[in-house]
């Protein structure tokens, strides 16, 4: 395979066919374009209504039923077959209509979330299906070229490899370039690509950087290039192609519903393949067993439980939202996190005269010019009009120095070489050249220990006297950086340093105190020094629960395997981190069954971001690659939003509860009323159309509205729920089985009054069809709350329920009273006082239901709700 970036870049060119001056021909466009494409990204296609419906058609269950009605039509029993076809379409209608729901209008839930907590889970980017068109935005629309020896303005779709690219400052690359001869003091940001936030110097000559990518940031210069790859071939082609191949982890609830249900499903099969054997050897017609059968299948396998899993979550595939209310240990990296990230210089010490001074009260004698003089050109913030653009401290820096009159100096020199910062050296330093003197010189800015080693004059009484100058400001709370400069970076004159305040976020403390009283552990992980952070830890409420509590990166490092695990659980802060050391006391409390969050918002935090139980990323302020390693991302840079979204989290599982026990408890009760009636030989109280019917009311809005119940705040100062915790426990099994019984004893009771000469008749199954529905509406109601009485709970505070419940009731009598659908679910009209006594007696399920919760309340004498009872 040709080899692009280590070739000659006029072989590049023969290799292409295209040159620097000319460019290609649009002959050689058009038919590179019908050989290659376009340079543009498609997602797969989405489903149309029709796959939709054909996808409903096969499965077996809806198949067996139109068998049924086949079958019908050719013993002619063409009635049967029109209410069985008439209620399949129904069905499929409805579950066509909910799936649509719950994968397509998404954007609507969130909405609806937003409205409800402050912090939404949003999802990923680079992870979920939505960010494909996040992706695809970072692709410019348009680009400058140069075809047929002119230059011309295209859209970047029609870019073909060959192609000869202008760059210019603040463009984005529209495809794979080589670069070539043109290029001048060309820095990419390609942040999103390798996750490092400083813009990459660009060279032809060097075979590692004389490529730009698609969607990278033209940060300075310009330049010209020559494509050599477009569209899914790009290195940002394929992160496109990842992201759209990888398929979305299920959260721990989902796996848990998914789970249940197939349980359920196998259990429901059992107990209606032993009903329609009973059937049989009853004597029974077999194709009226066999069509209550497969409707009863219908009705009682529990499809909605993944559906509502998901959606209850307000979030979409890979989102973590509900597994919020399961960390027990949140650690929270200080820059951006706790802290607002937007430094200000504010003391500064020098040599020369042994003390602190306030910046503001600066002046510029030779000293302090020294200082700023590398503060200024050890720096890659620059000014736009009256803001200066980059990264919080050395913004801070370049601020300081126009506060005290000082322009910027950068262009007095050349920079002939620099070594960027990073966690492990602790030090930024550049080799700059005067212009005028061409006298080469290092000026180099980091820690306090790095840069005082470097500095081989200082005497220990120095080195004692700065260090002591230095506690103090971190004591303080003080970001402190020193500052030196010298003919190599091992042989540094000290010139000082400077010290900044980075103030906590106005909600940080209220927040923190909040997750410490609900039994979360907060953890702050920091690269500034011990004193600093225990600093800003004390003032921000962090808890400190022993002598050991504070611990230095490097100190961390050195613990044995074994020793980290068991002193994990008792840190609090750790200073001098780097992005290994959060990442290993992530695992070491994971070791120990701790549930972990981590926050941040920089690219060092991504490793311990990606191996959290949950990962979360700042929205603001947070880079590309944080976000990519997040799991959820919040949607305002502040705390309280992640306080917001644990207490959704605990909703969100308490709900998924009350779903349950509102859903299990009608598929039971389905499955007594027409096993008992078969076993004791009564004729079915319900026929498939109806049975169907019931599938549709209660896997309905009632059933979803539970998942919008507002929760009793006292369930929000629950502990941690233990992440492996059943979601059905026995003491939840109670009440379902409770309600089922209920609901079974009722509807027998109306059946076989109405039973009076052995004979089903329309009126026997739609009185008996009525009050099961008029049970699974007070059922619902019943199943806000565990404890909670209607009258505390309140009718108007649950809208949607509300509105479901009426068009539920609505709906039913739709089918009774409408000639039309009594044609398809064999019914008749029922008087006045057949309804009220319908509804008298189905209510005694919320009466006695109400009675066991007020029992409950006076025997704990505390009004919360259980939310895991193990």
């Amino acid at each position: 395979m040709f080899n692009v970036t280590n070739s000659d870049v006029n072989v590049v060119f023969s290799y292409f066919g295209s040159s620097p001056t000319t460019g290609l021909t649009n002959e050689q466009v058009d038919q590179r374009l019908k050989e290659s494409g376009y340079n543009e990204f498609n997602e797969d296609k989405t489903e149309t209504i029709l796959s939709r419906i054909l996808d409903q058609l096969k499965n077996p269950l809806v198949l067996l039923l139109l068998g049924s009605a086949i079958i019908s039509v050719f013993i002619g029993e063409y009635e049967n077959a029109f209410s069985i076809i008439a209620a399949v379409t129904i069905v499929s209608a409805v579950a066509i209509i909910q799936e649509y729901r719950s994968e397509k209008s998404l954007n609507s839930l969130k909405k609806l979330a937003v409205t409800i907590v402050s912090a939404v889970a949003i999802i990923q980017e680079y992870r979920s299906e939505k960010s494909l068109n996040s992706l695809k935005k970072l692709v410019p629309h348009e680009c400058t070229v140069i075809r047929e020896g002119r230059m011309c303005h295209i859209n970047s779709t029609f870019l073909v490899v060959g192609d000869i690219v202008l760059l210019a400052l603040g463009d984005r690359v529209p495809a794979d370039l080589r670069l070539i001869e043109e290029a001048v003091d060309l820095e990419i940001d390609e942040s999103m690509l390798t996750g490092e936030n400083k813009p990459r110097r660009k060279s032809v000559e060097d075979k590692e950087r004389n490529t730009a990518f698609m969607g990278t940031l033209i940060r300075h210069g310009h330049g010209m290039g020559i494509v050599i790859a477009t569209a899914v071939d790009t290195e940002f082609g394929k992160v496109f192609q990842m992201m759209r191949d990888t398929e979305d982890a299920k959260t721990p609830l989902q796996m848990k519903m998914d789970f249940l249900g197939r349980q359920l499903s196998l259990i429901s099969f059992g107990i209606i393949a032993l009903i329609l054997v009973i059937g049989l050897i009853q004597k029974r017609p077999w194709l009226e067993m066999f069509t209550v059968a497969v409707s009863l299948a219908v009705a009682a396998i529990p499809e909605g439980l993944p559906i509502n899993g998901k959606e209850e979550c307000y979030c979409e595939k890979d989102a973590m939202l509900e597994s919020l209310g399961c960390i027990d240990t949140l650690c929270l990296d200080k820059t951006g996190t706790i802290t607002l990230n937007k430094m200000t210089a504010t003391k500064i010490f020098l040599p020369s005269n042994k003390s602190v001074i306030n910046a503001e009260d600066t002046k510029l004698d030779e000293s302090t010019r020294r200082l700023l003089l590398i503060a200024n050109l050890c720096n890659n913030a620059y000014f736009v009009k009256d803001e200066v653009l980059g990264n919080a401290t050395e913004s801070a820096l370049l601020r300081l120095c126009l506060q005290v009159g000082l322009e910027d100096e950068r262009i007095n020199y050349d920079k002939v070489d620099e070594i960027p910062f990073s966690s492990e050296t602790k030090f930024m330093a550049v080799k700059c050249a005067h212009k005028i003197s061409k006298e080469e010189m290092y000026y180099v800015k980091g820690s306090f220990a790095t840069i005082i080693q470097r500095c081989p004059h200082l005497d220990e009484d120095m080195k004692k006297e700065y260090y002591f100058q230095y506690q103090i400001l971190c004591s303080q709370g003080l970001r402190v950086l020193a500052f030196g400069f010298g003919p190599s970076i091992n042989f540094l004159e000290f010139s000082g340093f400077i010290a900044s305040l980075d103030p906590p976020r106005p909600n940080a403390a209220k927040t923190i105190n909040k997750l410490q009283k609900i039994g979360v552990r907060v953890v702050m992980i920091t690269g500034d020094s011990k004193e600093t952070a225990e600093s800003i830890a004390r003032s921000v409420g962090i808890q400190f629960s022993g002598l050991n509590c504070s611990v230095s990166g490097s100190e961390l490092e050195a613990m044995p395997e074994h020793m980290l695990v068991n002193q994990a659980p008792h840190i609090s802060v750790i200073y001098r981190a780097t992005p290994k050391n959060k990442m290993e006391f992530i695992k070491a409390l994971q070791s120990k069954g701790h549930v972990v969050g981590m926050s941040g918002d920089g690219v060092n935090d991504s490793p311990a971001l990606k191996v959290a139980d949950i990962g979360i990323s700042m929205g603001e302020s947070g880079t590309d690659v944080s976000r990519e390693a997040a799991k959820i991302i919040l949607v305002k840079d502040d705390l309280s939003c992640f306080l917001d979204g644990i207490e959704e989290g605990k909703s969100i599982y308490h709900n998924v509860r009350g779903f349950l026990r509102f859903q299990l408890s009608t598929s039971i009760a389905a499955l007594m009323l027409i096993s008992v009636s078969t076993l004791f030989g009564f004729p079915s109280p319900l026929n498939a159309t109806q049975i169907l019917w019931i599938n549709i009311i209660m896997d309905g809005p009632p059933a979803q509205s539970l998942g919008v119940e507002p929760v009793d705040p006292q369930v929000f100062k629950e502990p941690p729920r233990n992440r492996d915790a059943a979601i059905l426990t026995f003491a939840l099994l109670k009440r379902i089985f409770l309600s089922s019984f209920i609901i079974l004893l009722g509807s027998l009771f109306i059946f076989i009054s109405e039973l009076k000469d052995g004979k089903v008749t329309s009126r026997d199954t739609t009185m008996t069809f009525t009050t099961f529905v008029m049970f699974g509406m007070f059922n619902v109601i019943s199943c806000r709350s565990e404890t909670k009485s209607i009258t505390k709970l309140g009718i108007f505070t649950n809208i949607p329920l509300l509105l479901s419940i009426v068009g539920s009731l609505l709906a039913q009598l739709v089918v009774i009273y409408v000639p039309f659908f009594q044609r398809i679910f064999l019914t008749e009209p029922i008087y006045i006082w057949d309804i009220l006594k319908i509804v008298f007696l189905s209510s005694s399920l919320l009466l006695i239901e109400e009675f066991i919760k007020a029992i409950r309340r006076s025997r704990s004498n505390q009004n919360y709700v259980l939310i895991s009872p193990i």
